[in-house]
């Protein structure tokens, strides 16, 4: 544990305007009679510095014994990011 928030710490992500933010899950669940995927990808244009705004796209698959669901969907984001402090001088 102790491993994995060092290195998150050590990530140095850039907010500044104009980057993109890209991400997105993909996910698979499997069980006796039971199957479910879903993708969702999403981008971000951050229009001010930490701060971005963007889509993300939703595409699920489910199967329940003999039911069978598809879904779509897309909605908005924004995302503000907060300034790191700097504690080197503590």
């Amino acid at each position: 544990m102790a491993i994995c928030l060092l290195l998150l710490d050590t990530a140095n992500a850039q907010t500044k305007k104009g980057d993109w933010l890209v991400g997105g899950l993909l996910e698979l669940n499997t069980a006796k009679n039971n199957t479910s995927i879903e993708f969702s990808p999403n981008a971000g244009y951050f229009v001010l510095d930490n701060f971005a705004l963007g889509a993300k796209l939703i595409i699920a698959y489910e199967q329940l014994g003999d039911l069978n669901i598809t879904s779509f969907g897309v909605g908005p984001f924004a995302r503000y990011y907060f300034a790191k402090r700097n504690y080197d001088h503590l």
